[in-house]
């Protein structure tokens, strides 16, 4: 099925959010579902485009690389994406999804929830090389941050916005 807004301009699709469950195809006749407020500006390009609309190439060779595998780290996993189809494609599969920024964390818990993937154990962390505590700079947004810096000057004029993590 062609998704809703596939012919829309960018510029259109960027500034309509959508707001609900979000229903995204896969192959093989699979899907997710994403739940959504408005924030989640993966979920409405989802809802408009289908699941090209984020990381095209890289999603679709995940998806098929993804069945032959046992353990997956989704580092930085946002709202859930990799590992969401991950679990939807590989019921067997084990997924550790790592997501340090508290509210985009909330909503990868949510949407493990609403697909019924308890192979997907959420991590509310920050992967990297340093071995002590650390402080993660999301970016500030009225969307969900999806980018995060570990150097506090990562926005350059903006205030910091610092949530530590754990070693």
């Amino acid at each position: 099925m062609t998704p809703l807004g596939a012919r829309l301009p960018n510029m259109v699709v960027e500034r309509f959010p959508i707001s609900g469950d979000v229903q995204v195809d896969l192959p093989g006749g699979r899907s997710l579902v994403f739940r959504t407020d408005g924030r989640d500006a993966i979920a409405s390009r989802m809802y408009w485009r289908g699941i090209r609309a984020h990381e095209p190439e890289t999603i679709e060779l995940f998806a098929r690389l993804v069945s032959s595998v046992d353990v997956v780290l989704d580092v930085g996993d946002s709202t859930g994406l990799f590992a969401l189809v991950a679990g939807v494609m590989n019921p067997e599969v084990k997924v550790h999804a790592f997501e340090p920024a508290p509210e985009t964390y909330d909503f990868l818990v949510e949407n493990i929830s609403v697909n019924r993937l308890g192979s997907i154990q959420p991590v509310k962390a920050c992967i990297t090389n340093y071995d002590d505590h650390i402080s993660v700079y999301p970016n500030r947004t009225p969307i969900l941050p999806f980018q995060a810096s570990t150097r506090n000057d990562y926005q350059n004029q903006l205030p910091p916005r610092e949530v530590p993590s754990r070693a």
